[in-house]
């Protein structure tokens, strides 16, 4: 048998460069993205207070929500203590110590400092959803605008909100009696934009302890929990309500070893609000009429909570009844708002 010689033939190895091109592409989009958003948000942070400063040639706070100075100035007037306003007067505390007493500038500050760290928390919070980083500021935006997307109560995106004519065909105004809002929550001074900071990154630690059992994570988020009677009470009760039900869920459903850290979490919290709500500021006027009207504010969709509740028992019947612990997570943020609405119904009906 004979082979046929071939002639030589001089092969050159070119390398691949579409992975490189690739890879850079993807890092430069994902730097305009960041400088997007950044731009974004530090536009809406100054957009309302330049429109006035030209609109009347002078300096001076202007309201996005029309309850706003009053809150802000009862925050500035009332000494720091440990209650649930006690992060919404850090900031005023430190630039008095510094030697910023004017109220627009403390305004001004809080417009500057507190949505831009929402917005980043919430963008840690998003790491929970996705790795890739224009997904996460696509997320951590959708986190930051919820209520104004998907309550039908802002009067930014609708003007009359959906809520309203909801609340007329419906008849019942006490128990559907929308909660109208003329600014992004985001941005409103002091609050809720402070606790937002809080509530992004706790809501994050929940999720990435629980949705896979990790315990030292879950160790940090019984230690945080009592200083949520720090923060504002609408916020802090989200973030009791995911918290208890998730470990519960957690400790039973999947047999996690959660009690150790849960329930002396629990006694704590409990005696820290306990310690929280009898100070004098917390039985003033001001702090009275939330626990009568705005318990709590943040008050997502009854309609989107049941079509994501729906979903969750669709996925849950398609895995023969198998929950995964983060669709039993997901099941549990959506259960939140109908708390809220049981809140309400009450509430409602008092006043």
């Amino acid at each position: 048998m004979e082979f046929a010689a071939s002639e030589p033939r001089n092969i050159t190895i070119v390398p691949r460069q579409d992975s490189g091109v690739a890879l850079a592409g993807g890092t430069l989009a994902n730097r305009l993205a960041i400088l997007a958003t950044a731009f974004v948000i530090a536009f809406s942070c100054f957009w309302s207070t330049a429109k006035f400063d030209v609109g009347v040639h002078e300096f001076a706070l202007f309201q996005a929500a029309p309850d706003e100075p009053f809150y802000l100035s009862v925050a500035a007037d009332t000494p720091l203590s440990l209650d649930y306003r006690f992060t919404s007067r850090i900031l005023i505390e430190a630039l008095r110590a510094a030697g910023v007493t004017s109220f627009d500038w403390i305004a001004l500050a809080y417009q500057a400092i507190f949505p831009p760290l929402a917005f980043l928390a919430a963008f840690i919070a998003a790491r929970c959803l996705s790795s890739r980083t224009i997904t996460r500021l696509t997320l951590a935006l959708l986190l930051c605008l919820a209520f104004d997307i998907l309550s039908g109560s802002s009067q930014v995106v609708a003007n009359p909100p959906p809520a309203i004519a909801v609340a007329d065909f419906i008849g019942k105004d006490w128990l559907f009696r929308p909660d109208l809002w003329s600014c992004f929550p985001i941005f409103r001074r002091p609050e809720p934009q402070v606790s937002f900071c809080f509530l992004f990154l706790y809501l994050f630690g929940v999720v990435h302890s629980l949705g896979s059992w990790r315990p030292r994570s879950y160790r940090f988020v019984c230690l945080a929990t009592p200083f949520t009677c720090l923060i504002y009470i609408t916020t802090g009760l989200i973030a009791l309500l995911v918290f208890g039900m998730a470990s519960l869920t957690a400790g039973l459903l999947y047999r996690r070893p959660v009690w150790k850290w849960f329930i002396p979490s629990l006694i704590i919290t409990a005696a820290a609000y306990a310690l929280a709500f009898a100070g004098a500021s917390s039985q003033a006027a001001s702090a009275t009429t939330v626990f009568a009207t705005h318990l709590p504010t943040l008050r997502p969709s009854m309609l989107w909570s049941a079509l994501g509740i729906t979903l969750c028992v669709f996925a849950a019947w398609r895995h023969n009844g198998r929950l995964h612990p983060r669709l039993c997570l997901a099941f549990i943020f959506l259960l939140v708002p109908f708390f809220a609405l049981n809140q309400q119904i009450l509430t409602g009906r008092a006043i």
